[in-house]
């Protein structure tokens, strides 16, 4: 019998798991705050993670597209949680 192949990347596993709030709350909290409740899952929400610009000069232009893993703003505050590396 075949075993079906999944295509399954890397990069696609983790921005799924970082979509979960609990998880980030918790684990963020563990690491930045020593375990201490800042970060509340229920106050977090996604943002856009797409960024795009058009470059012109003289008669050349085009345009450029770049996206971050995850951001997470929390509501109710102004943290705001970007913690993807540098694009």
């Amino acid at each position: 019998m075949a075993q079906k192949k999944q295509d399954l990347k890397p990069d696609t596993v983790l921005k799924n798991y970082w979509r979960n709030n609990d998880r980030f709350a918790d684990f963020f909290n563990a690491v930045l705050f020593e375990g201490r409740q800042v970060i509340k899952p229920e106050e977090l929400e996604d943002d856009d993670t797409a960024e795009s610009s058009i470059l012109e000069h003289r008669e050349f232009t085009e345009s450029i597209q770049a996206s971050k893993d995850n951001i997470k703003i929390q509501k109710k505050s102004t943290a705001y949680f970007d913690l993807s590396p540098p694009a």
